[in-house]
């Protein structure tokens, strides 16, 4: 007994023949005539490009749809005030939506790219299917800012690449502020590790202990990501359309992650003036992180290579692991942050009777964890050589990102040199953004007078 799908498929194999010979039939009656069809020529062409596509395995269906596209009038310039093709275009993507590989997602993801680009990097309320036709949507997720236009599936695509570039991007490893402006925010902390209930005796007094509180400053620096180039005639099909959005989304993100987690890590000073985001390793040193020195691993392996300036061991990180107090390695946030190529080092290690360290737990969800912390790798933190800071551990919620989504936005390029005469399409990512630590340079305590240093969330490994 044959299911539907079988049915169906019988059903347009039968279509296809019965079109088939019917247009050869047509073509023999044509041809068969005393001009040899030289009066019907342009039906005579029309029949063998269809049997020619009949044969190489089109559908009828999909021939018929194609005619009634051909079909199809333009837009009225005098009506509609375009003649860019969109009626037919539209109906085009409508009738190859039934055997298009991509998703609805992935079709509205293509077509707010599509639009985006064709109007010069202006997207409009309406090109979505929302909203007010005079207000544009913009980075900040439907507000209206001016200057910043960019399909809200766009922007999406680049935090999520930001977040694979650079930890510093990402919500489940750090706090993360998104802010409409780039004005000067203050972000606060509050620290209690210190103080502790106390049992009450006869007669005992009250005493007041203050948790520890503060804050910083938290600026922004700009930031323009080099040029990324395509063809036009990417945007007429809309499958590769997506594909070209995606590969922009991945590049600009990427570019973007690079210069500005690479600051948000380690500082900069351009033009001779300094950034206003100080770096998280800079800002450690400064505070006075507890900074442990790597022994090496030539306990471990018994190699005399592995001195304390190239190589770290088990021992090293359980010192660093140690000195975070306990009620910070309680936190969501605790991990380790580490170069990719220090991690696959530590993975590597083998002990002096060749067996593996094992140091390195690599769970179901694919992520490497170390003690039970979770690692995360960022290609600017330093490798291995002398007074290198190759490790940080610690509570990152004490670190702040500030990502200003006014200044942040993808512009078009249609008339620049290289451009226009070739038929291509610019696109550059302008972005803001910017970091701190939100204790500052120092962790104090209120409870002692003068104020005190006291432990920080996070310590730092040192080659020796």
């Amino acid at each position: 007994m044959f299911s539907k799908q079988d049915h169906a498929a019988r059903q347009e194999n039968l279509a296809n023949f019965t079109a088939l010979r019917d247009a050869l039939a047509e073509l023999d009656m044509l041809t068969a005539a005393q001009d040899g069809g030289k009066s019907k020529e342009h039906r005579v062409k029309f029949l063998l490009s269809k049997i020619a596509a009949l044969r190489s395995g089109y559908g009828v269906d999909e021939l018929n749809r194609a005619g009634l596209i051909a079909s199809i009038p333009d837009d009225d310039p005098t009506i509609t005030g375009r003649s860019d093709g969109t009626r037919r275009q539209i109906a085009s993507d409508f009738a190859r939506r039934d055997n298009a590989p991509l998703t609805g997602e992935q079709r509205a993801f293509a077509d707010a790219w599509r639009t985006f680009v064709r109007n010069g990097g202006v997207l409009e309320a309406r090109d979505l299917g929302a909203g007010n036709p005079g207000n544009p949507v913009s980075l900040s997720a439907g507000s209206s800012v001016l200057g910043a236009f960019l399909p809200t599936e766009f922007f999406y695509s680049l935090t999520r690449v930001l977040k694979v570039h650079s930890p510093l991007f990402d919500d489940e490893f750090c706090t993360v502020v998104r802010t409409s402006h780039g004005r000067p925010i203050q972000v606060g902390y509050v620290a209690d590790t210190d103080n502790v209930a106390a049992k009450i005796n006869e007669g005992s007094s009250a005493t007041e202990a203050d948790p520890n509180t503060g804050g910083v400053m938290v600026f922004v620096d700009a930031y323009r990501t080099p040029m990324f180039k395509a063809s036009r005639e990417a945007l007429e099909d809309v499958d590769l359309s997506f594909g070209v959005a995606a590969m922009a989304s991945d590049f600009l993100g990427d570019r973007f992650a690079r210069g500005a987690g690479k600051d948000l890590l380690l500082g900069a000073t351009a033009n001779g003036q300094n950034s206003a985001t100080p770096g998280l390793v800079p800002r450690l040193r400064t505070a006075g992180a507890v900074t442990v020195v790597a022994a090496g691993s030539n306990n471990v392996t018994g190699d005399a290579a592995d001195t304390a300036s190239n190589s770290i061991g088990a021992e090293d990180l359980s010192r660093l692991f140690f000195s975070v107090n306990a009620l910070y390695r309680k936190s969501l946030k605790c991990a380790w942050l580490m170069h990719p190529n220090t991690l696959q080092r530590l993975n590597a290690l083998h002990t002096k009777q060749g067996m593996k360290l094992n140091l390195v737990e690599w769970r179901e969800d694919g992520r490497p964890y170390i003690f039970g912390r979770c690692v995360y790798e960022d290609p600017n933190m330093d490798v291995s050589h002398a007074g290198a800071f190759t490790v940080v551990f610690g509570d990152f919620s004490y670190w702040v990102t500030r990502v200003a989504l006014d200044g942040s936005r993808v512009q078009t390029y249609t008339e620049a040199p290289g451009l226009v005469e070739n038929g291509k399409f610019g696109l550059r990512l302008f972005g803001r953004a910017g970091g701190d630590l939100r204790f500052g340079s120092s962790l104090t305590s209120p409870a002692t007078s003068p104020y005190t240093l006291v432990e920080l969330p996070l310590v730092m490994l040192q080659q020796g």
